[in-house]
This record gives C-alpha cells, sequence and structure tokens, in this order.
C-alpha cells in the first residue's frame, strides 16, 4: 500500500501494529527481572566484603590492645599470659567473633613482644556465600610493643 508523504505524516496510512507490540505495561517488570539478580548480587558482595573487613579489623585491632596490654607484665612469662588472655577477651567483646575460633600467640625477642592472632572465618555465613567471592576466610594480624619504652 503506497501513501503519499503527507498522509504518512497524517498517520492515516501506516500500518497498523498488533495490539501486543503496542502494549508497554510488562516493561517495567521484564527490565526489573533481569537486573534484580545482578543488583542483589552486588549487594550480598558489598555486605560481604564490609563482613570480612569488619573481621579483620576486630583481630588486628586485639593483636594491638593485647600487645600494648602485655607491657604491664613483670617477666616473659607474665606478659605472654597477658597477652593471650587480654587477645581472647578482646575477641569475646566485640560481640561478633568468637575466642574459640583463634590461636593467640605471643612472643618475646629482644626488647619487643609480638602478639599473633590467627582467627579462623570458615563458619561465618556471610563470608560463605556461593556466589560472592572473599579475600580469605583466615584472617591474620600481629601487633607488636616495644617493652620498657624508647
Amino acid at each position: 500500500m503506497f501513501c503519499s508523504i503527507a498522509r504518512l505524516v497524517s498517520r492515516r496510512c501506516r500500518t497498523p501494529r498488533p495490539p501486543l507490540l503496542r502494549d508497554r505495561r510488562g516493561a517495567a517488570l521484564i527490565e526489573f527481572a533481569l537486573v534484580l539478580p545482578i543488583l542483589l548480587t552486588m549487594l550480598m558482595g558489598i555486605v560481604s566484603f564490609g563482613e570480612y573487613f569488619l573481621t579483620a579489623h576486630l583481630v588486628q585491632q586485639a593483636a594491638n590492645d593485647a600487645a600494648r596490654a602485655a607491657l604491664a607484665g613483670m617477666s616473659a612469662t607474665e606478659r605472654k599470659g597477658i597477652a593471650v588472655d587480654t587477645a581472647k577477651r578482646m575477641i569475646d567483646s566485640t560481640g561478633i567473633l568468637r575466642s574459640s575460633r583463634g590461636q593467640v600467640d605471643a612472643v618475646e625477642v629482644d626488647n619487643m613482644i609480638t602478639v599473633s592472632i590467627r582467627y579462623d572465618a570458615t563458619s561465618d555465613p556471610l563470608l560463605n556465600l556461593p556466589f560472592v567471592p572473599t579475600p580469605g576466610r583466615t584472617m591474620t594480624a600481629r601487633g607488636i610493643a616495644m617493652i620498657g619504652g624508647l
């Protein structure tokens, strides 16, 4: 069917489209269904990495606090005991971490005490999401303090 340009512009001569192609009511729903999995994956990734960084920060803070608290001891054995007890108390006081999952060690060499904490977070549900890779599920931290000041 041929039409003149004037009639084509006035829409009288255009071929009619089927009603299904003109209906736009479900377009937003289809777009939402396509984008939702990507948005949820990104959101869960943000939450999972936030949990990882929180856990790593708390473990590092516990190691630092334990090293500072160990300075109160008079002997190497007393300093090591204070460091281990303080680290476990600090881990438990977070409300998120459990001292049963952490291994604490304190070593005194020369004039420095080093507190090492190795924390196993494999049972943390936010770090075990199947579709979100995390940097690791075992955090290690060291806190070092000088005995006797400068």
